[in-house]
Order: structure tokens, then sequence, then C-alpha cells
């Protein structure tokens, strides 16, 4: 039986989502959480064969998220849930080795076909997401390396540098050197240029 997390911040989202696929006799629903503070504790008691996670969240960043647990749970599948249509976000799911995202409204069968898609190894994007498929290649965002784009999101949400080191689960040092480097890549010198920077080629 495959293993199912859900990540969203509306409980009523949460619940109807939990009893759709524990009806099928080939899922079973670990867990039911509105943030993001919890999951990484979750996951060190139980790991789910597939997380379905919310875009956007109270006390997070489902892309940031994401790329976290991507490098601390490689092998854990990861479906985006969006409300609405974001090709960039679409873009940096595709960049990160996400395998699905899909839009909330959804028929309530392709949300179980997606499911046992990526769980046989496939990718499922919504056929709504235009995924911006021709970005300029000298985009310095394009340069950034996972670790870059979690960190910029991160300066983006207004977290300190003890917040990022302790989010990223390296040293205040490492923050600093990382945030260096990422100001070279995208030629900014500071942290609000490089939220603006972020902000307007986002």
């Amino acid at each position: 039986m495959y293993k199912i997390m859900l990540i969203d911040d509306h409980e009523v989202v949460r619940d109807g989502i939990a009893r759709l696929i524990n009806k099928e006799l080939e899922f079973n629903v670990i867990a039911s959480i509105g943030g993001v503070s919890d999951v990484f504790e979750l996951l060190k008691k139980e790991q789910p064969n597939l997380i379905l996670l919310d875009l956007k969240l109270q006390d997070g960043d489902g892309i940031s998220t994401a790329i976290q647990l991507k490098k601390l749970y490689p092998k854990i599948k990861i479906i985006i849930l969006s409300g609405y249509i974001e090709p960039y976000s679409a873009e940096e799911a595709k960049r990160i080795g996400i395998e699905g995202y899909i839009l909330k409204t959804i028929a309530s069968r392709y949300l179980i076909t997606s499911i046992q898609r990526v769980l046989k190894g496939h990718e499922v994007y919504d056929d709504k997401v235009e995924v911006l498929a021709e970005t300029k290649a000298h985009d310095p965002l394009k340069k950034l390396s996972n670790q870059e784009f979690h960190l910029i999101r991160l300066l983006c949400l207004g977290k300190t540098s003890k917040e990022i080191a302790d989010i990223m689960k390296i040293a205040e040092k490492t923050v600093r050197n990382y945030t260096s480097r990422l100001y070279k890549k995208i030629n900014v010198s500071s942290r609000s240029e490089a939220v603006a920077y972020y902000m307007r080629n986002k």
C-alpha cells in the first residue's frame, strides 16, 4: 500500500482530498497537516511514498519546501497542488525535479490517476499549466543552484540569516557564503536588491 502525506493550509481541502484518496485500496493517507512547521519532524518517524504539497502556505512556500524535501528525502515523490496557474513556479518545479504540478480544479478521477502515474515513475504536469519554455539563456536566475534558489526565496520571505541556517540546516557562515555567491551571480550588492531582482524577474 502506498503512503500519502497531504500538506495544505485549508482543512476542508485536506479533508476532501484525504477522503477521496482513502477510497482507493492502494493508498493510505498517513498524515494531513496545515503547514510546513511539523513536516520534517513527522518525516523522521514515517516517510510517505508521495507528498501532495500546496503551492501557497501560511507558514511557508511550496517550492522552497519541495527543494528541502528533495535534498533530504530524494526518494519521496512530490506533486504540487496549485489553486491557479503560475507558469514560473511550474518551471521551477520542473527544474528541481518535482514529479507533478496540477491544479486543484481538476476532476477527482484525474487526481487519482495523476498520483498513480507519478508513483509509477512518470511526470504529471497539468495541461493548463503553461511552463515557460522560452526563457532567455542569459537569465542569471537560470544559473542558480537549488540551494541558491532556496536561499533567495527565503530572503524574499524576510528570514534572518539564523532562520535561514536553521531551515536549510547549514551554518550561519555558510549562509553568508551562499549569499555572497548569490549576489555575484545576479549582479546585486544587497538583500533588498536581491529580493527586488527576484520579484521583478519572477
